[in-house]
C-alpha cells in the first residue's frame, strides 16, 4: 500500500501531497478554505473532512479516485449533520473533458448480442480531470447527486463556484442572463451549448496549473 505523502503548505501540514495542491488551487483562485476546520462524530463514525470553504459555504472533501460507498455515505451523514453541501473531488488537477474509447463495430455488437442475447456497446467514455459527487440537504433528505460536479467561472464578473457540468446559469452571480455584447459574444463564440463552458477558463487553467507544478519539497509557495 501506498503511504500519503504528509505536506507544510501555507501553515498547514496536510495529510497528503495531493491536499497541498488542492489548497495551491484555492490560493491562485483567491478562495478562502479552511483544513480540517471540525472533526464530526456522525452516528458512531468520526468525521474530520478536509476542506470548509467558507464564501461557498460547503464542505470539499478530495479522494484520489472516485470514491467508496462508505465515503459517499459519510458525506451524506456529514451534509446531514451540518445542513451543508457536501463535494467530493477526485481526478487529475485539470478541467474536466471525455474521449471515446472504441470497444468494437457495430457488427461485432450485433453478433455478441445474437449470441449471448445481452448488448454490447461499440464505445465506452474515458474521463479526465476533475469531476465530484455533491450531497446536498433539502427538506430533512440528502441528496446525493451525479459525478459531473466541477469548479466553475463566469466569465463575466469572475465569480468561482461548484456547479453540474460547469454550467454558468447554475452560478449565483446571473451573469449569464446578461443581455449586452459580451455575453453575445460568448454565444457566437460557443453555439448552442454555450453555457457548458466554463469550467476551463483561462483563470481556472492557471490554477490548476499551479497546483501540479507546486514543488514543495523546495520550499516554494505553491
Amino acid at each position: 500500500m501506498i503511504k500519503a505523502i504528509e505536506t507544510i503548505y501555507n501553515g498547514y501540514r496536510f495529510r497528503s501531497r495531493i491536499e497541498a495542491r488542492w489548497a495551491v488551487f484555492f490560493d491562485t483562485l483567491g478562495i478562502p478554505y479552511e483544513y480540517e476546520k471540525e472533526g464530526y462524530d456522525l452516528e458512531g463514525t468520526w468525521y474530520l473532512p478536509d476542506f470548509w470553504l467558507p464564501e461557498l459555504g460547503c464542505w470539499v472533501e478530495i479522494k484520489g479516485e472516485q470514491p467508496t460507498e462508505a465515503e459517499c455515505l459519510k458525506a451524506k451523514l456529514l451534509a446531514s449533520a451540518t445542513q451543508k453541501s457536501v463535494f467530493i473531488l477526485w481526478g487529475n488537477l485539470e478541467p474536466f473533458w471525455y474521449e471515446s474509447i472504441p470497444l468494437r463495430t457495430i457488427n461485432e455488437s450485433k453478433q455478441l448480442f445474437e449470441t449471448t442475447g445481452e448488448y454490447h456497446p461499440v464505445s465506452d467514455l474515458k474521463y479526465h480531470g476533475v469531476r465530484g459527487h455533491r450531497f446536498s440537504p433539502r427538506n430533512g433528505e440528502v441528496y446525493w447527486s451525479d459525478t459531473f460536479w466541477m469548479f466553475t467561472e463566469c466569465r463575466y464578473c469572475h465569480k468561482v463556484e461548484i456547479t453540474f457540468w460547469g454550467m454558468a446559469n447554475a452560478l449565483t452571480c446571473g451573469c449569464v442572463n446578461r443581455d449586452d455584447e459580451k455575453v453575445k459574444l460568448w454565444k457566437e463564440a460557443f453555439g448552442e451549448e454555450w453555457k457548458r463552458y466554463f469550467h476551463d477558463t483561462p483563470r481556472l487553467w492557471t490554477a490548476y496549473n499551479a497546483a501540479r507544478q507546486a514543488r514543495f519539497e523546495h520550499g516554494e509557495k505553491g
